[in-house]
């Protein structure tokens, strides 16, 4: 079972690093390359995090204006 999932790994990292171009990645740079991989994936996950946080926050803010715009307008 185990060895199934290996096998889909790295036959999957084989066509990504041949679309990409990569076909000359030694056994000692696949680790590099993966490590890179998981990294810049755990940096935009957490900048679309980060991205989420703010569109909130300006969504939050226009909605207590507009209440406030309403209050004053009401009067």
């Amino acid at each position: 079972m185990g060895h199934r999932i290996y096998d889909e790994r790295k036959d999957r990292l084989q066509r990504m690093m041949a679309a990409k171009g990569q076909e000359g990645v030694t056994d000692e740079n696949k680790d590099d390359y993966l490590r890179n991989v998981r990294d810049k994936m755990e940096r935009s996950r957490h900048n679309s995090k980060q991205n989420k946080g703010s569109t909130m926050r300006i969504l939050v803010i226009f909605a207590l204006l507009m209440l406030i715009a309403y209050i004053f307008l009401s009067q």
